[in-house]
């Protein structure tokens, strides 16, 4: 299924017909009895979604948001705003959280404090 999804979703040269067909052809012979139609309903109705529809919803909180963005844990991004916002502060240019919701792009809510 997630390979599918890849497909559909990145790959421009595969048609998303085509992609679900591979798709329920590899779970014909390899699964139980109704994984076929099963993998046929979940792939054709996540091909007619638009894209903003496929986007998860994104976290409120903004340390959360940019260690999504960026792909870091929670852990490494609170500890890099933590260590950039004590810079920032001392020159003046915003708390921690308005750097993060300023790194995190559109993905954090509310306005940035830089």
């Amino acid at each position: 299924l997630r390979m599918t999804a890849y497909q559909i979703v990145f790959l421009d040269r595969i048609p998303a017909w085509a992609a679900v067909s591979d798709a329920v052809s590899l779970a014909t012979g390899r699964a139980r009895p109704g994984t076929p139609a099963f993998v046929n309903a979940v792939l054709r109705a996540f091909a007619r979604r638009g894209p903003r529809e496929r986007r998860p919803a994104p976290p409120r909180d903004p340390l959360a948001a940019l260690a999504v963005r960026c792909a870091f844990p929670p852990r490494i991004a609170e500890r890099w705003v933590g260590r950039v916002g004590k810079l920032r502060r001392g020159l003046g240019l915003g708390t921690a959280s308005g750097i993060a919701a300023r790194f995190a792009g559109g993905f954090a809510p509310g306005p940035s404090s830089l």
